[in-house]
Order: C-alpha cells, then structure tokens, then sequence
C-alpha cells in the first residue's frame, strides 16, 4: 500500500461568512439553529489529512498531515484573550449541528472520518469591537495528559500577538496561522449588530521544518576508527518556538529579542551557537548484523536486517528501504543563518558526524546548499538558515513505499559521501533546493 505522509505546506483555509443580523437557517429536525446578534460561521476547509490519526514519523519528502484538532483563540487590541466568544461545533448546510465534531472548550476534535471537506463552524458571542484570531492545528494522541491536550505548555507573548512554546524538547508538527496573514487588516471588526463586518480569511501553516536523511554505505572504518553511531548534527540550541510565524516581528529586530523574521520563529539567544552538538537523528551502528564480526577492515560497510532507522524515528507501517540503509526523520524548530557556524563551532548548518565507541567524534562532514565544491565553510552555501514549513533532506525519498522507483540513498563512506552527499531544502515543502557536503 502507498505510504504518503506529508502533502503541500498549506494545511487550511479558513473563511469567516458574515451573516445578517437575526438570519435564521431553515433546517428539518431538532437541531434548528438562529443566528441571532452576537453569533457567527467560520467557514473551514483542511486539506490533505491523512487515515491515520496516530502521531506520526516522516517517511518521505511528500507533504501530509494528521491534524485531528483545531484549537481557536480571540484577542483584542490590548492583547488581552476574550472569553465571552464561545465555539459551538459545526453545523451542516442545513444549519444542523454535525455530531461527530466535537467540542472542548475552544477546541474543536475532527473525526477520523473527516476527509478534508468543508466545515462551518459555528461561534456565539461576539461583541462590537475589533479582534484578532489566532487558529492553531495539531496532533492529540490518547494516553496523553488532558483530553485535547496541546504538546507543550503554550503562553501569550507580552507584547504581540504571538504564542509562546518554550522548553521544547521533542518537535512535534504544528500548523498555525491568524486573521491578518500578511494582510493590512491587522483587525477583524464586528459591528454594531455583532457581526463580522469584513470575512477574513485564515490561512494556517506548518510552524516547524522537517528533515529526513537516506543513507547507504555505512562506513566501518573512518580515519582508520571503528564507527559506532552516526548523526545529523548541528550546533545550535533552540528551546522553542512562537506561532503564528506569519506575525513574527521583521528581521530588524536584535537577537536578544528572540525573534528575527517571519521564517525563523525558534526561540534563542547571543549564545545559540556554540561548540555543543546537537544529534537531530542518531543511528547506532551496534545494531548491524556485522558490528561484532573480527574480520572487519577499511572499506568494509554496516550491513542489517533490511534497514536501520534513526534511534528519534518511530517505526512506519508500509516503509520500504533499500538493502543495508539507513533512514531516519524528524521535525526542526527554526532559526536564522545570521551566526556563522564556521567561526564559533567550526562547521556547516547541518552535518553528518561519525563518533567512535567512546562517544568522541570521528569527523563532521559538513552539508552545503547549492555553491560550489570549491566554497570555504565560511560561505552561504554552508551556513544557510533553517526555516519553518520548509524541508531538508539528505538523500532522496520521494514515496514511503518507492512505489515510483525513485528512491536515491546517498552514499556516507567517507571517501566518496564527502564529494556526493546531497540535502535538499523544499520550500514550503514543494520545491527543491540541493545542499552538498
């Protein structure tokens, strides 16, 4: 069965319908519903979910999403929250209430069975005045704490109209996205008969970035060293990020503010880059089926089972992978390229390390972005940003099952991968940018 993960970076569209004062909506049955003064619709299309509600693993550099919650925010113009305005779920064009969409507080739960199609969500309580709406979308997986549990603990910034996740360890996927979308309309206004005056349109996009790596030829030997684990590192230290990355202030800002620009909404410091690896994917060469053989030599390559996934990726029904490969996937919080790697931590962006049996690094190969081979680690091709709603990928995998054939890992021997490693940037995950090591 083909395995599609991920689809284009826009998740949703969402379109308020202004609504006359006191319409009434003819409907058959119990569920007649009126809209007086003080309510109106959201209408919501979500594109491109998937079957699956579980949290998911990247298995290609295809573009999906499992969102199965969206959860809506009102703030006025003093950045305070509202909390008269009240979602009352979804209704159908009948002006029924759709049962299977369910209603926690200002979340809404969309059902296994919804398949993208367009939603009218219904809120109740507005009051002349201007507002800002901010709409966020994630993955809830039971046996988590609360029952729409958000992944992380979530603030409003002091001083925009931003959410604030902080001490973010593991990256999950998270959508986002507000009335105003780089629009002039900073405001949504509802006018004296409480209703919106303007349908503004929220368009919601991935906050976070993806990166997967597809690897063959596992070295045994590097520098005439055992090869114990390799990684995907970097040196910078994100904590968190905030949302939507659409509102981020402009790049003027200082980095001692924590933001710089729209496409880098991670949260750091001055010192974010330093002389500290951060593993993003780890493969541990103990697991081949060879590891312990003595006969082993230069040249030698990692053989497995069939392949070896990265310690921080779940396992992923209908993955197919060459023989004796490695693969691996996860999410990235963003950050900007403005602090050089190649002077505080001596390396690229992104990096494909070998660490030896004692935990101490063998050799870090650095990954470049289009350039030249001839580019020095101080160039653009080497020190590139990392961006939310983009893609990077390290080899390529275009079908979680190469049902199109065309599957291409990227040989990591030392001697050859130096010269042909190849990662490549989607932007807003559709586009291909190559980065070479």
């Amino acid at each position: 069965m083909k395995v599609n993960i991920l689809k284009p970076a826009v998740l949703a569209a969402v379109t308020v319908l202004a609504a006359c004062t006191n319409e009434v909506i003819e409907s058959s049955g119990n569920n007649d519903l009126t809209l007086g003064q003080g309510e109106d619709v959201i209408r919501i299309s979500l594109s491109n979910t998937t079957a699956t509600r579980a949290a998911r693993p990247i298995s290609s550099s295809e573009a999906k999403n499992n969102v199965n919650r969206l959860a809506f925010r009102f703030l006025t113009n003093g950045h305070e929250e509202v909390q008269y305005i009240t979602l009352d779920g979804v209704i159908n064009e009948e002006g029924q209430m759709e049962t299977e969409y369910k209603v926690n507080g200002n979340v809404l739960e969309l059902p296994d069975t919804y398949t993208g199609s367009e939603i009218r969500v219904k809120f109740s309580g507005l009051k002349e005045g201007v507002y800002k709406i901010l709409v966020y979308g994630y993955n809830y997986t039971s046996g988590t704490d609360g029952e729409d549990a958000f992944p992380y603990d979530i603030s409003l910034h002091d001083s925009e109209y931003l959410l604030k996740c902080e001490n973010v360890t593991t990256v999950q996927e998270i959508f986002a996205g507000s009335n105003q979308n780089g629009t002039t309309d900073e405001y949504v206004k509802v006018n004296q008969h409480d209703k919106f005056t303007t349908p503004p349109t929220i368009k919601l996009e991935r906050q976070v970035a993806g990166l997967l790596a597809y690897f063959k030829e596992a070295p045994v030997f590097v520098n005439n060293t055992k090869v114990a684990k390799v990684t995907v590192s970097s040196k910078a230290t994100i904590t968190g990020f905030y949302m939507p990355a659409a509102l981020m202030p402009g790049s003027q800002l200082q980095p001692s503010n924590n933001m710089r620009g729209s496409e880098y909404n991670g949260i750091y410091t001055d010192g974010w880059a330093g002389s500290t690896w951060v593993n993003y994917l780890t493969f541990d060469m103990s697991k081949a089926t060879n590891y312990n053989d003595t006969h082993l030599d230069n040249g030698d390559y990692y053989k497995f089972k069939q392949y070896l996934l990265a310690d921080e990726t779940a396992e992923i029904s209908g993955l197919v992978c060459n023989e004796n490969t490695l693969f691996g996937s996860c999410f990235l919080l963003a950050f900007p390229a403005y602090n050089d790697f190649s002077i505080k931590g001596q390396c690229a962006t992104l990096n494909i390390c070998y660490w030896d049996e004692n935990g101490d690094l063998i050799l870090s190969v650095p990954l470049r972005s289009g350039g030249s081979e001839n580019d020095a680690l101080t160039a653009n091709s080497y020190q590139y940003a990392i961006k939310c709603n983009n893609f990077y990928s390290i080899g390529t995998k275009k079908t979680g099952d190469n049902s199109d054939g065309n599957d291409n890992p990227i040989s990591i021997d030392e001697s050859t991968g130096y010269d042909y490693a190849n990662v490549s940037i989607s932007s807003d995950w559709e586009n291909t940018h190559e980065l070479i090591n």
